[in-house]
């Protein structure tokens, strides 16, 4: 009884240790590639708003309100994905993977659910209302393009849109897949 006691001693007065930490090379080199991919967006969809802003500008005087509206809302729809892109980079570069690895699993479950927000929620969306503003262009286009020009706009802005949907519904499933290898690999060794 003697030593059941002077066990139990012993384990109440234990210091309680952190889970240990998580083996960081493998997935501090695939958040990498994340953080790199996540910088990529915002670029591009930057470039496309100053292109569209360029040429609101260049064409003021020659262009409807309803274009003038059209060619901002395009601009305000990339601009939301821009936002909400940086928000999402931010959130991934408060990540630490030298974290406890309660603390990391919990930011990057977090994280993984904000990005199915933003791949099934906001990029629909954005994508939706870029198109109709872009589809509503089409009588300025008609009236201002030969008539070469204006099928071509409208030929090559479906394979372009194609290209682009085909390309999401490609690479959000495998962004979706390293985060949810991540986690797993997390949550494996959070048990141990």
């Amino acid at each position: 009884m003697k030593e059941f006691k002077e066990l139990q001693s012993v384990w109440v007065h234990q210091s309680l240790h952190e889970k240990p930490k998580i083996d960081t090379s493998k997935m501090e080199s695939r958040i990498l590639s994340l953080k790199k991919k996540q910088h990529i967006v915002p670029a591009v969809l930057g470039v496309t708003i100053l292109l569209l802003l360029i040429f609101l500008f260049s064409h003021s005087t020659k262009v409807f309100n309803l274009i003038k509206n059209a060619i901002l809302l395009m601009s305000f729809s990339l601009l939301v994905r821009i936002v909400v892109e940086v928000w999402t980079n931010i959130k991934l570069n408060r990540m630490n993977v030298r974290d406890s690895v309660a603390t990391f699993h919990q930011k990057l479950n977090v994280f993984e659910k904000t990005r199915r927000r933003v791949h099934f929620i906001v990029t629909p969306i954005v994508l939706v209302i870029y198109i109709v503003a872009f589809y509503s262009l089409m009588p300025f286009f008609k009236e201002h393009l030969s008539a070469f020009m204006y099928t071509y706009v409208i030929w090559s802005s479906i394979v372009f849109f194609t290209v682009l949907i085909l390309f999401k519904l490609i690479s959000i499933p495998k962004e979706l897949k390293l985060l949810n290898s991540l986690i797993n690999e997390a949550k494996a060794k959070d048990v141990t």
